[in-house]
C-alpha cells in the first residue's frame, strides 16, 4: 500500500472528528495507526516513522480530547465516557480525564464507579486544592451512611485550604443532620457548620433555608419563623411552592392553621414530588366563587390516613353549595357508606365523566375554605362508624373469645412512608407481650404472620382478614385499646372513637400539631407520645407500656 493510500485514512478521520463524529473519526485513525504501527515494526531504525507515529497520535489524542470537552461541557455524558475509554486505551496522559469521568458518572448516578475515579485523580493531582471536595462528595453519594465518616474527614481537610469555602460548610451541615447526627441531641453542630457557610455567603438563599429548616426539627419555633421571614424579605420572588410547602408544613405544626393550609396548596405545584390529583374537566373551585345554585365534588388526594382524616370537613362546606359529594379510594367506600357521613360518596373506580358536578376542588384544601383552626375542628370524638352485625361477625370469625383484655397493635406503615421516621422495630412488640391479661392482635397487613410468629408466637395476626378498611374498621371496634405509629390504622382507630396511644417519633409529621402536650388536634381518644430525641424508642415504649397497663387495671 503506497503513502498515499494510507494517509487517506487519517484524511477521513479528521474529517469525521471536526464533524464529530466520533465513531467513524476513531475507526479511521485507528486504521491509520495500524498501518504506521505496523511499518514501524518492519523498519525499527526508522526515525522518520517513529516520529510520524508520535506526531500522529497526538494529533488523534488532542483532537479526542478536544471532542471529550465539548461533549461534557454540552452535558453529554455518554458520549464523553466513550471518548474518555479510547484516549485511557491510547495511554493519554492528562489527569483531568479522570476527573471528567468521575463527573460523567455523578450525573450518570452511577457513584460506585465514580468514586474510584474520582480517588485516582486525587492521587495523580494531590495539590489540587478541589481533590479532597470532589472526593467527599463522591464518598458521600456513593454510600452517605457507610462513608459519612470519610466525607467529613476530607471536607475537614479541604477546609483548612479553604476555610471560606459555603459549599462544604453548607454540605457538612447537611451530612450532620442526614447522617452521624440526625438524632436531635448534635442539632447544634448542624447550626453551627450552616452558619458558618452563611457567614461565608451571607443571604444565601439555599443557606437560609437549612437553617430555618434545622430550627424546625429542633422545633426552635421563634427562631424558624424569624429566619422565615428574613427569607420572604430578601428573597421571596425566589422562593419555590418546595419552599411554601415546607414553610405550610411548619406553620400547621406550630397550630397556625389559617396560614398553613393557605400556603399548603403548593403542595399541588411543587418541583419534587408534586402531590398528584386527577385532571378534571370542570373548573377547580377557590372557595371563592359564589356556588350556592352548584353542585361540588370533594375529591380524595393522598393516602388513606389523610383521607380518613380529613373527611369529616366534607360537611362543612355544605353550606357554600346546592350540593357536595365526594370521591374516595375503593378500600375507603364501604366504611365511609356505613357510617352515613351526611353527603354522596363515590369510589374512585367510578367513572368521573358520569357523574353529575359543576365544580371541584381537592379534600385537603377544605380547611383553608372552612378558615379551620385547632379550636374549631369538630367530630373530635369519632365520626366513623361500623355495622353492629358486621362487628359482630367479625368477633366470631377471627378473634379470641378468652376474656382477655384486646390491645390493636401496628408498628409500621405502608412503603411509601419508609425512611420517614415513623416505624418501629417490630422486637419491641414483646414489651407489650409482658403484661398480663392481654392478647396483642397485629393489625399490619404488609408482613406474613409467620415473620410475627418469630417474634411473638402468641400474637394474633389480623391483617390477612382485612379485604377493606370496613373489615379494619370491625376489627378496631372489637380492641379493648389500640396502640399505632404514625399510620393509616393511628388515624382509622382516631376516627371510630377508639381508646389510642400514638406512639410519634421527636420529628413527627407536621400534622400532629402539639403532640408533646399529650393530645393531638384532630382526635380526644389519641394519647400521644412523642420521643424525646429522634429514634429513641425505648422511653416512649416502656411509657406506652404504662399506658396500657393503666388502662387495663382500670377496666379490672
Amino acid at each position: 500500500m503506497d503513502t498515499l493510500t494510507y494517509e487517506m485514512d487519517k484524511g477521513i478521520a479528521r474529517a469525521y472528528l471536526k464533524k464529530h463524529n466520533i465513531t467513524l473519526g476513531i475507526k479511521y485513525f485507528d486504521k491509520y495507526l495500524e498501518i504506521v504501527k505496523d511499518k514501524v515494526a518492519h523498519s525499527p531504525d526508522s526515525q522518520e516513522l517513529k516520529e510520524e507515529l508520535e506526531k500522529s497520535l497526538k494529533e488523534y489524542n488532542d483532537m479526542l480530547f478536544a471532542e471529550a470537552r465539548e461533549a461534557f461541557n454540552t452535558h453529554k455524558w455518554i458520549k464523553t465516557l466513550t471518548i474518555c475509554k479510547k484516549l485511557f486505551e491510547n495511554d493519554f496522559k492528562e489527569n483531568s480525564m479522570y476527573k471528567f469521568v468521575s463527573l460523567c458518572y455523578k450525573n450518570l448516578e452511577q457513584h460506585d464507579i465514580r468514586l474510584k475515579y474520582i480517588s485516582k485523580y486525587a492521587e495523580l493531582v494531590p495539590d489540587d486544592i478541589e481533590s479532597n471536595k470532589l472526593l467527599a462528595e463522591a464518598y458521600f453519594e456513593a454510600d452517605n451512611d457507610k462513608y459519612a465518616n470519610k466525607a467529613i474527614e476530607l471536607y475537614n481537610k479541604h477546609l483548612e485550604k479553604s476555610p471560606k469555602d459555603a459549599f462544604v460548610w453548607n454540605m457538612l451541615g447537611h451530612i450532620y443532620a442526614t447522617c452521624i447526627f440526625k438524632d436531635t441531641k448534635q442539632i447544634d453542630k448542624q447550626l453551627e457548620c450552616f452558619n458558618k457557610a452563611l457567614e461565608c455567603k451571607p443571604n444565601e438563599l439555599m443557606i437560609m433555608k437549612n437553617i430555618a429548616q434545622t430550627y424546625v426539627r429542633a422545633k426552635m419555633n421563634d427562631k424558624a419563623e424569624d429566619m422565615y421571614q428574613k427569607i420572604f424579605k430578601m428573597h421571596k420572588k425566589h422562593f419555590s411552592n418546595d419552599d411554601y410547602f415546607n414553610y405550610a408544613a411548619f406553620r400547621i405544626r406550630c397550630g397556625d392553621f389559617i396560614n398553613g393550609f393557605k400556603y399548603y396548596e403548593h403542595r399541588l405545584e411543587k418541583e419534587n414530588k408534586p402531590t398528584f390529583y386527577p385532571n378534571i374537566q370542570q373548573p377547580r373551585w377557590d372557595g371563592i366563587t359564589n356556588i350556592k345554585n352548584s353542585t361540588l365534588l370533594v375529591h380524595l388526594e393522598q393516602g388513606f390516613g389523610d383521607v380518613i382524616l380529613f373527611i369529616r370537613f366534607v360537611k362543612n362546606v355544605q353550606k357554600y353549595a346546592k350540593k357536595v359529594i365526594a370521591v374516595v379510594q375503593d378500600q375507603l367506600y364501604d366504611l365511609f357508606k356505613e357510617s352515613n357521613l351526611g353527603f354522596e360518596i363515590y369510589p374512585v373506580r367510578a367513572d368521573i365523566k358520569k357523574i353529575n358536578f359543576d365544580y371541584h376542588i381537592p379534600l385537603i384544601s377544605l380547611p383553608m375554605v372552612i378558615q379551620l383552626t385547632p379550636e374549631t375542628v369538630t367530630d373530635k370524638q369519632g365520626y366513623l362508624h361500623v355495622d353492629k352485625g358486621r362487628k359482630e361477625k367479625y368477633k366470631e370469625t377471627f378473634l379470641k373469645d378468652d376474656g382477655k383484655f384486646k390491645i390493636g397493635i401496628n408498628l409500621e406503615g405502608a412503603e411509601s412512608g419508609k425512611g420517614q421516621g415513623r416505624d418501629i422495630d417490630w422486637e419491641y412488640l414483646n414489651k407489650f407481650a409482658e403484661i398480663e391479661n392481654v392478647q396483642l392482635y397485629c393489625f399490619n397487613a404488609d408482613r406474613s404472620p409467620d415473620f410475627f410468629k418469630k417474634i411473638n408466637p402468641d400474637m394474633i395476626c389480623l391483617g390477612e382478614t382485612f379485604r377493606n378498611f370496613a373489615d379494619t374498621a370491625a376489627a378496631i371496634e372489637n380492641m379493648d385499646m389500640m396502640i399505632s405509629t404514625d399510620n393509616v390504622i393511628l388515624n382509622l382507630s382516631g376516627a371510630l372513637g377508639k381508646k389510642t396511644v400514638a406512639l410519634l417519633n421527636f420529628d413527627y409529621e407536621y400534622r400532629w400539631y402539639n403532640a408533646e402536650s399529650g393530645h393531638v388536634a384532630w382526635y380526644d381518644n389519641v394519647t400521644s407520645i412523642v420521643n424525646k430525641t429522634q429514634n429513641e424508642w425505648e422511653p416512649s415504649i416502656q411509657k406506652a407500656d404504662y399506658e396500657s397497663d393503666d388502662i387495663l387495671s382500670f377496666y379490672i
